[in-house]
């Protein structure tokens, strides 16, 4: 099978990985993607990290189908993305991926007619491919499904036949679960799984006379969770709830559908959520779970009659969406619906400088291109009456992978690589590189609060060559 090399992701992994504790006032990096496989259509709707590599599921807004997934290596070196048709699925779109035991990553996928599919993934390669009769459920063991007269769960080599319990009428939501599958009886409000051995268990039941009138189930490694309602006989009442299974422990009593679970680096489980009943309005919480403490926040409002959200970013000035922590303390930004302003996906470092990557094309007269790829800064680059290109210096640190620091006192900033030490203070149209000085050609100035540097000088002094085409810079490594 072909091993599929992209580009942009791996740059911007690489810039998250490199952002350190900058001191310098905060500015924002924008990077516009021009390869075919980030449209300007195209953006994350879900992530997922194990402890080899970190997953994007990409989405196309004009079909709304999930048509592949870019692996990226922790190390940053190696990058593989999946399609369906490449690896000769009969498939049109990816419905959930999950990392698996040995750093494998499960996926489903739908094609025509409602066909399902599971696909094992890794190194680039498919590894085990499973055709199945009903939309199937993954976790981190294997997979299930809904047969004639139970389930079969798939764990990339074996199919197992698991049984319902004799006493269950209607089976509901499942998950995979501890090497086994978790379902609900909506008539008898009863939680079963069923293992390796085909034995039922209770492992949660309504009070007696209740049935589950809604639930969801959902397994984030270990754990299992459900969401659910049950009717209680009153009009004026009714049970509800969000509960931790593996832990027999109740969250909330607030009624919503599970969406996805998501396992993060601090040991915290995220859970994607929504409102049951949406009609106008569709609102999306995310909801994260800790040994101790649950806490829930409203992450995404959608109006679905006007076909826009509600807002486009929140109170610190991001765009809205699920928030997902990597293993580097990176925070990426993703989102289960496509607006233009928000961009494919978004990453916020530590001390809350963001950069965002989208498929849309760079129209601003004064432009940069690093390495292939048009960034744009908040505040913007612009040219002075010198002819030098001035940036905010905090932005072109992080494109270059520099430490930045900033002295107040002295109105001094610096930027540090392994060998290489540049200091420049305002109003000075001079810089100390390695403690020699050497003019710049143009005076380093404060706007608006921000710290503008010459692009030029800053870049060919750390080892990268700018060259100037129609009013843009095109930076790149020296060969």
């Amino acid at each position: 099978m072909k091993q599929h090399k992209i580009r942009m992701f791996a740059v911007l992994l690489l810039v998250g990985a490199i952002l350190n504790g900058y001191q310098a006032s905060a500015s924002d990096v924008h990077i516009h993607c021009n390869d075919p496989s980030l449209s300007e259509q195209h953006f994350v709707s879900d992530i997922a990290e194990d402890d080899e590599s970190i997953y994007f599921r990409i989405t196309d807004a004009s079909s709304g189908y999930s048509t592949h997934i870019i692996e990226l290596k922790a190390s940053g070196s190696e990058c593989y993305i999946y399609t369906p048709k490449e690896y000769g699925l009969s498939a049109d779109t990816f419905i959930d991926m999950e990392p698996g035991d040995s750093g494998q990553l499960w996926t489903t996928l739908r094609g025509e007619g409602n066909h399902y599919y599971i696909a094992l993934f890794g190194e680039g390669q498919l590894l085990a491919m499973q055709e199945c009769e009903s939309r199937p459920a993954i976790g981190k063991s294997g997979a299930g499904w809904e047969s004639e007269n139970g389930f079969l769960f798939w764990d990339g080599t074996q199919t197992m036949a698991l049984p319902y319990a004799s006493e269950s009428e209607s089976i509901g939501a499942f998950a995979v679960w501890n090497g086994g599958l978790a379902y609900a009886d909506w008539e008898n409000g009863i939680i079963w799984f069923v293992g390796a051995g085909a034995q039922n268990e209770e492992i949660f039941t309504l009070p007696e006379g209740q049935g589950f009138t809604y639930a969801s189930l959902e397994s984030v490694g270990d754990k299992l969770f459900l969401s659910y309602s049950a009717d209680t006989g009153a009009s004026d009442a009714r049970n509800t709830g969000l509960i931790e299974l593996s832990a027999g422990r109740r969250l909330s009593e607030e009624l919503r559908y599970i969406i996805q679970g998501r396992a993060q680096s601090d040991g915290s489980i995220q859970l994607m959520l929504t409102n049951i009943w949406p009609g106008n309005i569709s609102i999306y919480y995310q909801g994260s779970v800790t040994e101790d403490n649950y806490s829930v926040r409203e992450a995404d409002t959608y109006y679905s009659t006007v076909g826009e959200a509600a807002s486009q970013t929140d109170e610190n000035g991001n765009p809205v969406g699920f928030h997902f922590v990597d293993s580097k303390g990176n925070q990426w930004i993703y989102h289960l619906r496509w607006a233009q302003e928000r961009g494919a996906v978004s990453l916020v470092n530590q001390d809350g400088t963001l950069i965002q990557i989208t498929g849309a094309g760079l129209h601003e007269s004064s432009s940069v291109y690093w390495c292939g790829f048009g960034v744009t800064f908040d505040p913007s680059a612009y040219i002075n009456s010198y002819g030098s290109m001035m940036v905010p210096v905090r932005g072109l640190g992080c494109l270059l992978g520099l430490d930045v620091t900033w002295d107040s006192a002295a109105r001094e900033v610096t930027l540090h690589s392994a060998d290489t030490s540049i200091t420049l203070a305002v109003g000075s149209d001079f810089a100390a590189v390695n403690g020699k000085l050497h003019p710049l050609g143009t005076d380093v100035i404060i706007q608006d609060g921000y710290t503008m540097v010459p692009i030029r000088f800053i870049c060919e002094t750390f080892g990268y060559d700018v060259l100037w085409e129609n009013g843009a810079a095109y930076i790149a490594p020296l060969q």
